[in-house]
Order: structure tokens, then C-alpha cells, then sequence
């Protein structure tokens, strides 16, 4: 069979291709963001690629918020990097009933509504997340290292110690 034969049989396959729904939101079971002392990374785009925390008094509004939203819903927040356009964030839930996914969940929609009042419209956070439960075999120092050390990747500052959207907040357990 020639090369102009397998190129010819490729073409007719896309032709025939008829196109898949696109996957759901793969998640691990529910239960695995309850597990009280389990830390889950969590990695959050604005909605649409979009850069709003440019805005700094929004910025500075969505990490009272964080501030705020880990006493209300009982989870310990190790670190945070609240970047232009996403944020990384590590909670941990620390008490019964607490909820890391819930935390995130509910972050993202009272973010939402704060952003309304410093000029935002319509949806700030992409409807997905990326989330990796820190195993107790992985270093969850290091993963907020990597967290804090972010704006300094990007260019926003020299030192993380400058940068006024992220941190280190609760004590990481040994």
C-alpha cells in the first residue's frame, strides 16, 4: 500500500468521524475532600482566561475573603498564591463536617459576588478545577514552597515575601 493509499484512508476516516461529548469532570469520590488533616492542592483559572486580579483592590478583597471563608467552613488554608489570572491554594480540612471541594466551591461563588461590586460582570472562575490530594508520601512543604514561589517564577516580584496576594497562612504539620 502506497503512501497516497494510507493518506487517502485517513481522509476518509475524518470524514467519518463522528465527534464524542466532551468528557465530565473527572473527581475522585467525595469522601476524599472530607478526610479531615488531608491537604488538596487546588489550582483555579479565571473564567475565560481572563486577568482580574490585576485589579489589586479586587485581589486584596479576594484573599480577605480566603482569610475570612477558612474560619467559616473549617478548613486550614497551608498556602496560597492568588495570581492575575488563576489561584493555587492548598486547604485542609481540619474539623467534622468541613469539606475541602465544598470550601473551594463556595470561595468561588463569594468571590464571584465580590467581584461584582469592583466592576467584574457575569462569572470570575472557570467552572473546573485542578485538584491533586497531597499524599502522605509527597512533601507538603515543598508544594507550598512551589505555591508562594509562583509570582517569583512569573516575574511579579523578587522575593515571595513581596508579594501581597499569597502566603503561607496555618502552620504545615510536620
Amino acid at each position: 500500500m502506497g503512501a497516497e493509499t494510507i493518506i487517502e484512508n485517513v481522509e476518509m476516516t475524518k470524514i467519518n468521524f463522528e465527534p464524542r461529548p466532551p468528557t465530565k469532570n473527572q473527581r475522585l469520590d467525595r469522601e476524599e475532600y472530607r478526610v479531615i488533616g488531608q491537604p488538596v492542592f487546588f489550582t483555579v483559572r479565571a473564567y475565560k482566561r481572563a486577568r482580574p486580579f490585576e485589579n489589586a483592590d479586587l485581589a486584596r478583597a479576594v484573599v480577605d475573603c480566603l482569610m475570612q471563608d477558612r474560619e467559616k467552613w473549617g478548613c486550614s488554608v497551608y498556602a496560597y498564591s492568588l495570581l492575575p489570572d488563576h489561584i493555587h491554594i492548598i486547604p485542609c480540612p481540619r474539623e467534622a463536617g468541613s469539606d475541602a471541594l465544598t470550601f473551594i466551591d463556595r470561595f468561588k461563588g463569594e468571590t464571584t459576588r465580590i467581584s461584582w461590586d469592583h466592576g467584574c460582570q457575569g462569572k470570575l472562575w472557570q467552572p473546573r478545577s485542578h485538584d491533586h490530594i497531597i499524599r502522605k508520601s509527597e512533601d507538603l512543604a515543598e508544594i507550598c514552597q512551589y505555591v508562594i514561589h509562583n509570582p517569583v517564577r512569573l516575574g511579579l516580584v523578587e522575593a515571595w515575601q513581596d508579594y501581597p496576594f499569597g502566603g503561607l497562612v496555618d502552620p504545615v504539620p510536620e
